[in-house]
């Protein structure tokens, strides 16, 4: 690349990038730039933390802004036709940053103070809680997380105060916003939480005086009418159907891929652990977050115990804000075995696996994990098989046409122990779950580890129980 592809913008170096090969060499490595800019769209750039494509122009002495969405849902061609388009109505007058200012003539001497807007902050807030989340290291995939966000915010939040600057939001902006979200509790509630942690953000930062910080947030909960819809739980077995489940899984496979998948299933299952600890998600996480997946290290065969640690569980801190202890399952023989079967098949393959390595390592790139989705895959294949058999599949028996799902194994182990009178305080325990009594919690510490142990063995002789 020529060095006329280099120039130098506020204090970051920007690389010019002029095709798809080189926009996806580049949002993927390590570069230290904070941006690049696209050739063929003046001022078009994308920012390489959070693949978001921005439109920064001057024009007649005035600088406008626009997003336009994410890579690579948003194509280097679309970007730069919507830049395109962005400019031209900008000279259309079609489009402003904000509403024209009132004029007002300023006496000689003094300057008029800038007006910082919502929509100005946003990029700079959304910057800073990337950087908060990979400085934390718990989050497994900081940039789909701030996405998320972004996403919420532009969905949401930005058509009502994107406009306004801080101090001018008031209660009635902010129910306006959640009101506006009716079909969904889960969308209204995750939209609250982005406004909050912005608005704590601009106190902190100094762009809102604490004595104009006056949002009732309980009052704007209480104005609020219900959703119209109703949250669902995750589909789940009927608890007749696990151990026919099992054995469907446990038949012979044809490809190396299934039989991964198959192993993967069965873990979670016995164990009764969210699939974040096990498995990738659909997006790859990189650097320090991909190190917080399950690895050999973790599992003593000789003890019979897979040690979870902190920092791998979804929730890192207790309720006191301190640092959860490592979270110990005890493993029972048939999860034992599936272990080892995990071991001899990649010894057959030349590759002996280390402590260092993922438990269940992506067949065809051992430096990963399995993916999460292949066990969704496997559910529907069996269900679907199960069907054409003459059964009747694995819905729900709550929720009818719904599909049983990976977290839905841990509601089939509760309904399990507490149909056989095992004490709520074990399954609890077993399920990482925190108890809501604070003062439970400081006297409560022994995680009753032998206590669960002939549970969970019992747990997975029913499991196996159709085998």
């Amino acid at each position: 690349m020529s060095l006329n592809s280099f120039k130098v913008q506020r204090g970051h170096i920007i690389r010019k990038i002029s095709n798809d090969y080189q926009l996806k060499r580049f949002v993927s490595s390590d570069w230290h730039e904070k941006y690049f800019s696209i050739e063929g769209a003046d001022g078009l750039r994308i920012e390489r933390a959070t693949q978001t494509w921005h439109l920064l122009i001057k024009i007649n002495g005035k600088m406008y802004h626009r997003t336009f969405g994410h890579y690579p849902e948003v194509s280097l061609a679309v970007a730069i036709s919507k830049a395109k388009q962005a400019k031209e109505d900008i000279l259309s007058g079609k489009f402003d940053n904000r509403p024209p200012a009132p004029k007002k003539k300023a006496s000689s001497g003094t300057r008029r103070k800038k007006i910082i807007l919502v929509d100005d902050l946003a990029p700079e807030y959304f910057h800073y809680k990337l950087s908060v989340l990979q400085s934390q290291k718990t989050n497994k995939n900081p940039v789909s997380t701030v996405r998320r966000m972004e996403t919420h915010y532009t969905n949401y939040i930005r058509p009502v105060i994107g406009m306004l600057p801080p101090d001018k939001i008031t209660n009635d902006e902010v129910h306006k916003i959640l009101a506006s979200i009716q079909d969904s509790a889960t969308t209204r509630k995750k939209t609250k939480d982005v406004m909050s942690l912005m608005y704590k953000w601009f106190v902190n930062a100094g762009y809102l005086p604490l004595s104009k910080s006056n949002l009732d947030w309980e009052g704007i909960k209480g104005a609020l009418l219900p959703c119209s819809s109703v949250a669902r739980n995750y589909p789940r077995l009927a608890l007749t159907d696990v151990p026919r489940f099992v054995a469907m899984v446990l038949e012979p496979v044809e490809t190396d891929r299934d039989f991964m998948t198959s192993c993967a299933t069965l873990l979670l299952l016995l164990t009764a652990q969210r699939c974040g600890s096990l498995l990738c998600p659909d997006r790859t996480p990189v650097g320090d977050a991909l190190q917080r997946f399950a690895k050999w290290r973790d599992i003593d065969f000789e003890k019979k115990i897979w040690t979870i640690p902190a920092e791998c569980l979804k929730v890192t801190l207790s309720s006191r804000n301190t640092m959860r202890p490592p979270l110990r399952i005890p493993l029972a023989e048939q999860t034992i075995d599936v272990l080892y079967n995990i071991k001899e098949y990649w010894l057959k393959r030349g590759f002996g696996l280390e402590p260092e390595d993922f438990v269940v390592p992506k067949v065809d790139d051992p430096a990963i994990p399995h993916k999460s989705f292949t066990v969704r895959e496997l559910i529907h294949a069996l269900h679907t098989k199960d069907i054409a058999q003459g059964g009747k599949g694995f819905f729900d028996p709550e929720q009818p046409g719904r599909i049983a799902t990976t977290h839905g194994f841990r509601s089939d182990f509760q309904d399990w122990c507490l149909s056989r009178r095992y004490d709520i305080l074990l399954t609890e325990k077993a399920l990482a779950h925190e108890g809501r009594d604070k003062v439970q919690q400081a006297y409560q510490r022994d995680d009753l580890l032998e206590e669960r142990r002939e549970m969970m063995q019992a747990w997975a002789d029913y499991c196996w129980s159709q085998a």
